[in-house]
């Protein structure tokens, strides 16, 4: 009798725990399906999202980014690492090269690793794709005419709400298209009269189309004074911003808008591989400021060329607005794990002196 009772009761137990795990992976698909749908709608936080999986939990930072005119904030993904030491020296932002994204494993990865080493709180932004907002190039021609022929037929099917296609009948006669349209416009509300079928309009699309006519630079610019105010939210003083060549450009985009907020002791400028278009170095006043205090430095590849004329010009630009802390350093560019060690004791050292401790 104990035996039968006692296989009732695990009979019961094992129906319960079965039922539970059926609720539970019903909720986790729900989740799941919820998810991969907002994934689908957005390209760029389907890609965050598969790079958030490859790291550790607390590495992940979700910044709320809304940009301007639009009414919806959304999820941009940034990679956290602590100081690895308990003498913290400040807050590293790093600002990754477009079209790249927050763990690229050049410049951006190494950095982000082994400068926590030296007691720096290091945070890896993503920016945005830039070439979401280039549409597809028209191939064929739009239509100039104003009149459709129709046959006896085609008519008279139209009139009666029928379409049927008769190749037989001729096609001496023409209809003014405003005729049609309105023959068009009778038969679709007869017909939508009978169905009962609803039309399902996604606004989160139309949301996203709206999101994509704004420019890159503005919205690059919005993920990046988010992460600037997560680092204030937590008390860093000392903020350095650390941008991978095309990304110069949207620092300075950056100043432009800040410039009565940046404090010298706590702010420095780290540009890798910078590219700047002349635009902005003709006047660098306009972006800077008058006799610009904050020290910056420039890494530059050596065995490029054309990179190094380009740094001349950009060193007669700092002159020219004034700037009173600047430094070129030319390193030899390459992906090989002694120049990112190198890379990131140049930039270690450089702040040892340029950026004090907090």
């Amino acid at each position: 009798m104990q035996k039968q009772v006692l296989t009732l009761v695990l009979c019961l137990l094992g129906m319960m725990n079965a039922a539970y795990a059926e609720t539970e992976q019903e909720t986790n698909t729900s989740d799941t399906s919820s998810s991969d749908r907002a994934a689908y709608l957005d390209p760029e936080l389907k890609k965050q999202l598969a790079l958030a999986g490859s790291l550790k939990e607390h590495e992940i930072v979700w910044l709320d980014v809304s940009y301007p005119e639009s009414t919806e904030a959304q999820k941009t993904l940034a990679i956290a690492h602590p100081s690895l030491i308990a003498q913290e020296q400040g807050a590293i932002l790093l600002i990754h090269d477009k079209e790249q994204h927050a763990d690229w494993p050049q410049i951006i990865r190494p950095l982000r690793k082994i400068l926590p080493e030296s007691g720096w709180y290091t945070l890896s932004v993503s920016l945005p794709d830039d070439t979401r907002i280039k549409l597809p190039e028209r191939r064929l021609a739009t239509k100039e005419f104003d009149q459709v022929v129709l046959s006896a037929s085609l008519k008279s099917n139209l009139d009666s709400g029928k379409r049927v296609r008769d190749d037989s009948a001729s096609e001496d006669e023409s209809v003014p298209l405003n005729e049609v349209v309105a023959a068009n416009e009778n038969t679709e509300s007869d017909a939508g009269a009978d169905s009962e079928e609803s039309v399902d309009i996604d606004l989160a699309v139309a949301e996203k189309q709206g999101q994509n006519k704004i420019p890159y630079d503005v919205r690059a610019l919005t993920h990046i004074e988010k992460a600037v105010e997560h680092l204030k939210a937590n008390d860093y003083q000392n903020i350095v911003m650390v941008a991978h060549r095309h990304s110069a450009e949207l620092v300075l985009n950056y100043i432009k808008a800040h410039q009565s907020e940046l404090v010298t002791p706590g702010f420095a400028l780290v540009f890798i591989e910078p590219l700047i278009d002349d635009a902005y170095l003709l006047n660098l006043t306009d972006w800077l400021g008058e006799s610009f205090s904050v020290p910056i430095l420039e890494i530059i590849n050596r065995s490029n060329y054309q990179a190094g004329e380009q740094a001349k010009t950009r060193e007669f630009a700092m002159q020219r607005a004034g700037v009173m802390t600047f430094r070129q350093l030319f390193l030899t560019i390459s992906n090989s794990e002694v120049f990112n060690e190198s890379l990131s004791r140049r930039v270690k050292l450089w702040l040892d002196v340029n950026a004090p401790s907090q």
